[in-house]
């Protein structure tokens, strides 16, 4: 994999766009957490939430069956320009808006374009490497654009961890979400204290006070 790093990196074209290809994809996959969080605190239901992400996927179903048609009309280059750009404005308007349907708009229409920004990109890569070195390029691309992408959540929760501390608990009593969470959190705070173990689900057996 190392040759096919320095074969991206020594590339005039594939440098700059795998760095802007992997702050991208970073700044999606926070942005995802980010936006199952304002969700929750404008009180939408899960339901509504999942519709969130089923509005993605299905644009990017649709996506990939126009991707062919797009890339006839538009270069690869100027897709891949277009279908950035667009995903951003798109990403950015859902933080000014409060409308759910025009949220759900805004993000189907910013993934639209993204299967064939892709279909592009890689076709243009495998165009430009030589036939010995596609294994290694398609690895060294892959572990690029990958390599932030845990640090997104993390970083989005610190970003938006302020705003809610702000908030207040009054603020928190009014999204169902975050209140049924305090609910359960006082419930478990007056179980007696052999209880309060770190466990991954739920005791198999009631807890029986110690006292007596």
């Amino acid at each position: 994999m190392r040759s096919g790093l320095k074969f991206v990196w020594r590339h005039e074209v594939l440098r700059p766009v795998v760095v802007v290809a992997t702050l991208i994809n970073f700044a999606v996959n926070g942005f995802m957490l980010v936006l199952i969080v304002v969700l929750q605190e404008r009180g939408v239901r899960p339901a509504g939430i999942g519709l969130a992400e089923t509005a993605i996927a299905v644009a990017t179903i649709i996506g990939a069956l126009i991707s062919a048609v797009v890339l006839w009309k538009l270069p690869a280059g100027r897709a891949l320009i277009v279908g950035t750009v667009l995903l951003g404005v798109s990403l950015v308007a859902c933080a000014f808006v409060h409308s759910y349907p025009v949220v759900l708009a805004l993000l189907a229409v910013g993934f639209l374009l993204i299967p064939a920004v892709n279909a592009g990109f890689l076709t243009y890569v495998m165009l430009i490497t030589p036939e010995a070195m596609q294994g290694r390029v398609q690895s060294a691309l892959m572990t690029s654009l990958m390599a932030m992408s845990p640090l997104a959540p993390v970083v989005g929760g610190l970003l938006r961890a302020p705003r809610t501390r702000r908030s207040g608990a009054d603020d928190h009593a009014r999204h169902p979400g975050v209140s049924s969470a305090l609910q359960v959190k006082r419930w478990w705070s007056r179980r007696p204290h052999s209880c309060r173990v770190f466990r991954s689900g739920f005791p198999s057996a009631p807890c029986r006070s110690t006292s007596g």
